[in-house]
């Protein structure tokens, strides 16, 4: 059965090539996201990895611009704390 509170979407953010910056649709635990690009996961502490920047607002900066192509997709988790709608 899925766990209501694990979370895997499409990023929120263009991917053109420029940007890193990218967010949840909802803010996240600290140290649960896990970022996957073109469905391959990515490791935060590699190169090519992230960094949570803010759980609240669910800023995530990806350390590699992804490419038009890319798909990017964040997975995270939630709770009573953390699962306000971003405003």
């Amino acid at each position: 059965m899925p766990n209501p509170n694990e979370i895997v979407e499409v990023a929120i953010g263009i991917v053109d090539g420029i940007n890193m910056l990218f967010h949840t649709s909802r803010a996240y635990f600290p140290n649960s996201v896990s970022v996957y690009v073109n469905g391959q996961l990515r490791v935060a502490t590699a190169p090519d990895g992230w960094v949570e920047i803010d759980p609240l607002t669910g800023l995530v900066q990806l350390k590699i611009t992804p490419i038009p192509t890319d798909s990017v997709q964040i997975a995270y988790k939630i709770g009573r704390a953390s699962c306000r709608e971003r405003v």
